[in-house]
């Protein structure tokens, strides 16, 4: 059985230059701009209940990291700017004991460039840093039952330029499943 989790029910504004530049769902925020009064937050927390107290909890986490695309002229300067794309990245996990892991994970930044006409295409993405909470315990009043808690943490560096959003985790879910038991709520 496979279960889709949702971090966020609503959408939420992302302010960039001082106006909101898009809706989105699931953001999860860098924690620096989180500090600075940014109104995002920067860990969101899931919480299941599986039958089967031998059961492995497997999973994704999956976001979307942003890339920005403009064509530049030789000295650098933008002549278009092509918007903003968004780049699936996934994590996996698995658990299949008590207890508690800690999985961080990076993504890379990217820059790449390519001659376009007399000027030059460019895609650019931030580098990403977070990390998975991830803990297995036993429901005391019910011993069947085992309490998954899911904590994803945005650690990525924001050193007060730029927009927040380039350096969130966007549209971020969690794609959870079980072996030897089945998800209950």
């Amino acid at each position: 059985m496979v279960a889709i989790a949702r971090t966020r029910s609503e959408p939420s504004a992302v302010e960039r230059d001082g106006e909101h530049a898009r809706w989105t769902f699931g953001m999860v925020a860098p924690r620096a701009w989180c500090a600075a009064g940014g109104r995002e937050p920067w860990a969101v927390d899931a919480e299941i209940l599986v039958a089967g107290a031998s059961g492995r909890v497997g999973g994704e986490l999956r976001f979307v990291q942003i890339e920005q695309r403009r064509i530049e002229d030789g000295a650098g300067n933008p002549i278009v700017e092509g918007g903003d794309h968004g780049i699936v990245q996934v994590v996996a996990f698995a658990i299949d004991e008590p207890g508690s892991i800690e999985h961080a994970f990076e993504v890379a930044a990217v820059r790449e460039t390519r001659r376009h006409g007399c000027a030059r295409a460019v895609r650019e993405r931030h580098a990403l840093a977070g990390r998975l909470v991830i803990s297995l315990h036993p429901v005391l009043a019910e011993p069947d039952l085992v309490r998954v808690a899911i904590r994803i943490e945005n650690l990525t560096s924001w050193g007060g330029r730029g927009a927040a959003y380039l350096a969130a985790l966007e549209s971020t879910q969690l794609v959870l499943g079980v072996t030897g038991g089945e998800l209950v709520a």
